[in-house]
């Protein structure tokens, strides 16, 4: 697999995991206690550390999907397209597209006016 392929891979996994566990309400803490995984291991699950195949199996099973839609870009896309906007998903695009200094400033101005307007709770954007 190329290097390009293989990072394709892990920023599937890594969104695919996050949207999972977003869509059933669960914060990191809880499906941590539910997949018997620390809260630490989400969240670099979830910043795309890739899980081992156990985890990846534990994922499936609790959210009902099988290792296919769990990998598959094409579910990732139908999935994005069915949750937001043209406009959310271009600029989650252009997002992707910055450099890795870049999206840290995005993120530092999101946790900066999320602070300033009540919409943090312990360092995360409500959803």
């Amino acid at each position: 697999m190329h290097q390009y392929q293989q990072e394709e891979l892990h920023r599937r996994i890594m969104i695919r995991l996050r949207t999972l566990r977003r869509e059933h309400g669960y914060t990191q803490e809880q499906l941590a206690a539910l997949l018997h995984i620390s809260k630490s291991k989400v969240s670099e699950f979830e910043n795309g550390k890739i899980p081992r195949i156990e985890d990846l199996i534990g994922y499936c099973d609790l959210f009902g999907v099988d290792m296919e839609t769990l990998l598959s870009d094409e579910k990732e896309q139908e999935q994005i397209s069915g949750t937001y906007d043209e406009e959310e998903i271009r600029l989650l695009e252009d997002y992707r597209e910055c450099p890795e200094y870049a999206q840290e400033l995005i993120q530092v101005l999101l946790e900066h006016y999320g602070q300033r307007h009540g919409k943090y709770i312990h360092g995360r954007m409500r959803i």
